[in-house]
């Protein structure tokens, strides 16, 4: 969920606008359901809070050393997307090069 969460909050620009609220929204309610099921199947007692305007709630962007320290992870997303990324823009330059087009 947390990485769910960090995914939808860093699509700037995206992260305004009704549609994204509304992932947001669910993302949060699939979470407490998720947090409910785990209290009741590990037999500890509490309950989850139901939502109301004082709950307090992720808001914004997460922090740029948050961003980073969680990137540069060996299993993050972000480490996997970025070397697929350099490896597909070597691949195309490359290709450029030998088929003579100059500029990749």
């Amino acid at each position: 969920m947390n990485r769910a969460w960090l995914t939808l909050n860093s699509a700037h620009p995206a992260t305004a606008g009704r549609g994204h609220h509304h992932r947001e929204g669910e993302l949060l309610t699939i979470n407490r359901d998720l947090a409910a099921g785990v209290l009741e199947n590990s037999h500890v007692p509490g309950e989850v809070r139901t939502l109301s305007p004082d709950t307090p709630l992720l808001l914004g962007r997460p922090s740029f050393s948050f961003l980073l320290a969680h990137a540069l992870r060996r299993d993050s997303v972000a480490w996997f997307t970025a070397w697929r990324i350099g490896l597909a823009a070597g691949v195309a330059g490359v290709a450029s090069e030998l088929a003579g087009i100059g500029h990749p």
